[in-house]
């Protein structure tokens, strides 16, 4: 009997011993931003886009005067309850193939700091993961097929700044006839 009480005190001692251990969170002031990636493996570092789905070339013509495309964005630190904002800009690179052409900000599509895309570009509180749009233009003095590069990558801003740098830049291609 006596035997069986000394195993029962080891057990709950043992118990009572055992405190929850947590991970440890992330304590850094800069909380970063970067594009969301399904796969990254055997894949360019070049986010493609989201929505409607993921290779979904824009295209624009008479009928069709806007197109709009979503890229995933990947919030990574602090959780905040307050709206954040985000930014990219436009940067030059080579083309994709040799038909392409640059798209021009503000004929192609909206300017990322274009007072239409400012409501989009804020990442309300409470968020981890936000749909921002890009929005292609149709360009009437265009006559012809043409199809259109559109090369991005996020920005630092006040409240977010820049995670993986492999995962700083999107691409856009779309075409107008």
């Amino acid at each position: 009997m006596k035997k069986y009480f000394v195993i029962a005190i080891c057990c709950v001692l043992g118990f009572l011993a055992c405190t929850e251990e947590r991970p440890g969170y992330y304590k850094g002031e800069d909380n970063w931003v970067q594009f969301y990636y399904v796969y990254t493996f055997n894949k360019t570092y070049i986010a493609p886009a989201y929505l409607p789905y993921e290779g979904y070339q824009a295209y624009v013509h008479s009928g069709k005067l806007r197109d709009t495309v979503y890229y995933r964005l990947h919030l990574i630190g602090q959780v905040s309850d307050k709206p954040r904002k985000v930014a990219f800009e436009p940067y030059e690179t080579e083309m994709k193939y040799d038909y392409y052409t640059p798209a021009v900000e503000g004929e192609n599509y909206v300017a990322f700091d274009d007072p239409e895309m400012e409501k989009f570009l804020i990442i309300p509180g409470d968020s981890a993961y936000i749909n921002i749009p890009v929005i292609v233009k149709y360009n009437p003095a265009v006559t012809s097929y043409t199809y259109y590069q559109l090369d991005f990558r996020l920005v630092n801003t006040e409240d977010l700044v820049i995670g993986d740098t492999c995962f700083m830049k999107g691409r856009l291609e779309f075409y107008q006839w």
